[in-house]
């Protein structure tokens, strides 16, 4: 793995080259190596050999040999040797011993020559692009399959050394980045090319042991796949580059949804060190100048007066410069004293004047010249106050930290973490140390990071800002890291700026919520009410029916009652603004108020594969309304007379697709359906998707319940989430009549084209004994031929359609 650099190649144990002679690949075709060495692979991955197989395969023992023969040195040939000679001998060294390892040291070269001999026509390369392009995609479900980490109650397939798993992974990573590059710079724009997303390379036993034995938390792991995914060269950057064991914290008691170490009562003077036990004086500013500043709407400054060692409170006017600190309560900078130790405020103005000498950290208004000395500067455990007799006022400075944020020159991250940390030597390795840091992991730092100018990063070693991070060289051919760590940008809404600065400045549409709702899936709260206030003061709306939260002690957690209905003021609040439709096909506790059911009860409470598939997915546009969540998609009626018992309760079906095409639908449960729901035995039940066709590929759709048509709107009640599938067509089967008239299939027919939906939570519906579906008779393949909706309205032209 020696192309991936950072020093990665010291974090993993040597992968073993153990072909057999014999077993070398050919280089006659990827997908028929196994065959061509006489064996067949069955869609369960067992192996086998064929009936009339002329071949005498190895035993096999010898199995793990075959694939690294086939998911390794076949796979560089396939895809590096169509433009050059791939000496596969390069990919293997041999040590003191005479031991085999493979080797990644030359791949740079090739990949590098791959790039430079690609022409820009595209008909000169598409052939051999799409060649690749199977390829990779076969390598992929493989591994990703039988070579990758398995719950406990499955077994890997393949018996292969864990080692080489790690080594197919980390080349498809590798080799798709590249094949991406290389298919953007041409003049190729076929859909199924461009954007080639194969997600990750399966889960690596070997990265899971190291993370446990450096001493990671659970929940910094957790959060670090959340964010990249598994991508195993991501994590094996992080091995590298980031060291947790700088803080000295153990955490054997921490558990992926929580660290517990970073909350013990010492942790926060532990991890800020400036030479022994801190017996410093607490000083703070006049509570009462801060309270008259804020009760004047204006943003309560602070400067120290280092002769009379005292903080002064200036009130903000315009033309002021200042600095504003973001920081993690528990490092050590926190208090609910509205004081703070001697040697810390120095230590901030130490970091102050660093900043201001500091040339490349400067571009904005070239304000380095202009800066007030003495420095002022805000921070909250200082400037907002925390006594309950002061709530109102508080509640005011919450609510205007939007603007404390804008207004500041620059605001500057204070992590315990990255602080132990040095700025690493490449943007990969940086952006990396910024996203395992805990300060990545909080609510409030969000906006913080998104509202701010300016955002610079205290590093052990220096300061570093995120434009001049960005400026750093990144994409590459020859290793995904870049790529991988680029994501660091979208916990921080880096891209979404424009909202606070560009000429769309506060417009909210539904690429922003999707954005923000991204970038919390790697942050947590300790108070659960705070959630809908913050987001509503990053999307810059009027926080006035929020306000109360900030005052509630203790903490509240998700599920409390009242935070149902500060999610559902939220929404009221974004209700006249466009909305991603992808949220109501998300899991996770749901509000639990009428026309809100659709909705996640939190943000940060949707981990799971299907929470990536439903908002990555193209999405239409919707609007929030008092009856549900208002958008137009594609979808599937089922037949009224199916059972559909088998439809609320069964884990997977096949559904016959009434049209043309004759295609077979797919459905997987995600969802089971709870006992408390009752749905009567002939409703109208119907499948709604988030892109007009799911192909081949799954996809989350919806099984809901129609219970009234409006408007051409079809008001549906969500029963639970699905994974969709249309099968291939059956070419021999052109006549309706050809269908069998058994009572056991299940058939569906496509809304025609897009149809607008009213999706709202689930609903109690009464069951009476004529609703019993067991008391149904079978219907026969006649029924559908005279299928008449009960409905008609909802079969009208698309024409006759008004609005979205």
């Amino acid at each position: 793995m020696e192309h991936l650099g950072e020093g990665i190649v010291h974090c993993v144990p040597r992968v073993p080259y153990i072909v057999q002679e014999g077993e070398q690949y050919d280089g006659k075709g990827f997908l028929e190596f196994p065959v061509r060495c006489g064996w067949n692979l069955g869609k369960n991955g067992k192996f086998s050999v064929p009936p009339k197989s002329k071949f005498r395969p190895g035993p096999l023992g010898s199995l793990a040999g075959l694939l690294q023969a086939w998911l390794f040195f076949g796979l560089l040939s396939e895809v590096l040797g169509s433009k050059q000679v791939v000496v596969l001998q390069h990919f293997i060294t041999i040590d003191e011993h005479g031991k085999q390892y493979l080797t990644t040291e030359k791949l740079p070269g090739y990949l590098e020559q791959w790039k430079n001999s690609v022409d820009k026509d595209t008909s000169r390369n598409f052939a051999t692009l799409i060649r690749i392009h199977v390829a990779l995609k076969k390598a992929h479900d493989l591994v990703s399959r039988f070579c990758s980490v398995k719950p406990r109650n499955e077994s890997s397939t393949w018996p292969v050394d864990e080692r080489i798993s790690l080594s197919f992974m980390v080349l498809g990573e590798t080799l798709t980045h590249a094949y991406n590059m290389i298919v953007k710079a041409t003049s190729i724009h076929s859909h199924d090319m461009n954007g080639f997303n194969l997600g990750s390379w399966g889960e690596s036993a070997v990265i899971n042991r190291r993370f446990t034995e450096e001493g990671w938390c659970p929940y910094t792991v957790h959060t670090l796949t959340g964010i990249i995914g598994q991508r195993n060269s991501g994590l094996l950057l992080a091995l590298s580059v980031s060291h947790p064991k700088a803080l000295a914290l153990k955490h054997d008691r921490c558990s992926r949804n929580e660290c517990i170490a970073r909350k013990s009562e010492n942790f926060g003077g532990r991890c800020f060190k400036l030479g022994g036990d801190c017996t410093c004086e607490h000083i703070g500013p006049k509570v009462g100048e801060v309270l008259a500043v804020l009760r004047k709407g204006k943003i309560p400054l602070l400067q120290y007066d280092s002769g009379r060692q005292v903080l002064e409170v200036v009130e903000y006017r315009s033309g002021l410069k200042y600095f504003i600190i973001s920081h993690v309560c528990t490092d050590g900078f926190g208090s609910d004293t509205n004081s703070m130790s001697l040697c810390r405020i120095k230590y901030l103005l130490g970091i102050f004047g660093k900043v201001t000498t500091t040339e490349s950290a400067w571009w904005y208004d070239n304000i380095s010249s202009q800066l007030h000395t003495p420095y002022l500067f805000w921070i909250d455990t200082l400037a907002i106050p925390f006594e309950k007799a002061h709530r109102l006022e508080r509640r005011v400075a919450i609510r205007s930290m939007d603007e404390f944020y804008q207004n500041a020159t620059c605001a500057i991250v204070l992590d315990a973490g990255i602080m132990e940390q040095e700025i690493g030597r490449t943007f990969a390795s940086t952006a990396m140390r910024i996203m395992t840091s805990t300060w990545i992991t909080r609510l409030w730092t969000l906006q913080e990071a998104f509202l701010s100018r300016r955002l610079l990063f205290k590093f052990k070693d220096g300061i570093i800002g995120i434009d001049e991070l960005e400026r750093m060289d990144k994409m590459t051919v020859v290793s995904p890291l870049p790529s991988i760590a680029q994501l660091y940008l979208k916990c921080l809404l880096g891209h979404q700026k424009s909202f606070i600065w560009g000429e769309d400045a506060g417009t909210i549409n539904g690429n922003l919520i999707g954005s923000i709702w991204k970038a919390l899936q790697s942050r947590t709260t300790t108070h659960a009410q705070h959630e809908p206030l913050a987001i509503a003061i990053l999307l810059r709306l009027p926080t006035a029916s929020l306000d109360e939260s900030i005052d509630i002690e203790p903490a509240t957690r998700v599920g409390n009652r009242d935070n149902h209905d500060r999610m559902v003021k939220l929404l009221n609040l974004c209700s006249n603004q466009t909305f991603p439709a992808g949220m109501a096909f998300l899991g996770g506790p749901k509000v639990d108020v009428q026309g809100y059911g659709w909705a996640p009860l939190s943000w940060m409470q949707t981990q799971g594969r299907t929470r990536v598939e439903a908002m990555n997915a193209p999405s239409f546009d919707a609007m929030i309304t008092s009856e549900g969540l208002r958008f137009r998609s594609a979808g599937f009626m089922i037949h009224p007379l199916c059972a559909q018992s088998e439809i609320l309760h069964g884990s997977t079906l096949v559904l016959t697709l009434i049209e043309a095409a004759f295609d077979k639908i797919t459905i997987e449960a995600i969802d089971t359906v709870g006992p408390e729901y009752c749905y009567p035995s002939d409703a109208n039940l119907a499948i709604v998707l988030q892109q007009e066709r799911p192909e081949d590929a799954q996809q989350v759709a919806l099984l809901v319940i129609i219970y009234k048509t409006m408007d051409n709107t079809l008001y549906s009640s969500i029963i639970k989430r699905v994974w969709v599938s249309i099968g291939q067509r059956n070419s021999e089967t052109d006549q309706l009549d050809a269908f069998p008239s058994t009572s056991d299939t299940i058939y569906a027919i496509p809304t025609k084209q897009v149809r607008r939906w009213c999706l709202d939570g689930p609903r109690r519906f009464l069951s009476t004994s004529k609703h019993d579906s067991s008391s149904r008779g079978a219907f026969a393949w006649s029924d559908i031929r005279k299928w008449a909706w009960k409905e008609p309205q909802i079969w009208a032209e698309e024409e006759a359609l008004d609005g979205g």
